[in-house]
């Protein structure tokens, strides 16, 4: 069960991070010894807390970290605000600090995007760019037990598949979420007992936006009067689909080697293996 506001011990915090990062995925940890962890910190209290947490492990991971901030100019002075708190946190603990800035609400216009389709188009190129230049060889994002969970309700009502149910993924190439199993009010608990202060950003509550909406109202609703632990079940869901994926996925590669048959335009398959099993 993701790590709640109550088990929220920085030593425990700690100790769930790292089984975390060892357990890994499908065999994969998310963290070599070597690797350059450039950990993605916005400022606000997620990403705070995923890199005082990754310092307090790094000796035992092994691992160089930096700091990675992606200025996206769509708050005016707040955005720079948050550019100045994560770079005087980065000389603060002595972290190289790799900074873009991308006027993000320029290239939706341009692109015909909405500004949340770009702001993650941006960051994830940027991420990609820091590895392909080998500043970084894995960048680590503070998605939490929260952010699963709002993801899946989100698809859910959207309309959404085995794939959409899955949420987000742990592990995506070279892009790590270590805190999947830790609440985001269990990270605020432990800031606070550091004395480590965060940024806030306003959008976050811009109730306009579906997962606001979600955030704020929806699950709220749900925890109140029909499911207290409906974040942690959400997240149980979300990582029961993707185990289903991968299953389905495997036995459907195992079945292409074993009925197709490769020709020089492509694939060739038997009409009998579109056929129903034949009735007993």
């Amino acid at each position: 069960r993701p790590i709640s506001k109550s088990g929220a011990g920085r030593l425990k915090l700690a100790q769930a991070l790292l089984a975390a990062i060892e357990r890994g995925v499908y065999n994969q940890p998310l963290f070599r010894p070597g690797d350059r962890v450039g950990v993605a910190v916005s400022g606000g209290a997620d990403s705070v807390a995923l890199l005082r947490l990754l310092l307090e492990l790094q000796s035992k991971l092994g691992v160089v970290i930096c700091v990675v901030h992606l200025n996206h100019q769509l708050r005016g002075r707040a955005a720079d605000g948050d550019e100045q708190f994560v770079a005087k946190l980065a000389k603060r603990h002595e972290l190289e600090f790799l900074l873009q800035r991308v006027n993000v609400a320029a290239r939706a216009k341009r692109e015909k995007l909405n500004v949340e389709d770009a702001a993650r188009r941006t960051r994830y190129e940027f991420f990609a760019s820091l590895v392909k230049q080998r500043k970084i060889t894995r960048v680590a994002t503070a998605h939490t037990a929260d952010d699963q969970a709002e993801t899946v309700l989100a698809h859910i009502l959207r309309g959404a598949g085995l794939a959409g149910i899955g949420g987000i993924h742990a592990l995506n190439g070279d892009v790590v979420r270590p805190l999947l199993g830790i609440r985001r009010a269990a990270l605020c608990v432990y800031l606070k007992s550091a004395k480590q202060t965060w940024r806030e950003d306003a959008t976050n509550r811009d109730t306009t936006k579906l997962r606001a909406r979600i955030r704020k109202k929806l699950i709220p609703l749900l925890e109140k009067q029909f499911q207290p632990a409906t974040v942690e079940h959400l997240a149980a869901l979300a990582e029961f689909a993707r185990d289903d994926e991968v299953f389905v996925e495997a036995q459907a590669e195992s079945r292409r080697g074993i009925s197709a048959r490769g020709t020089a335009d492509g694939y060739v398959v038997p009409c009998s293996e579109f056929r129903g099993p034949a009735s007993i």
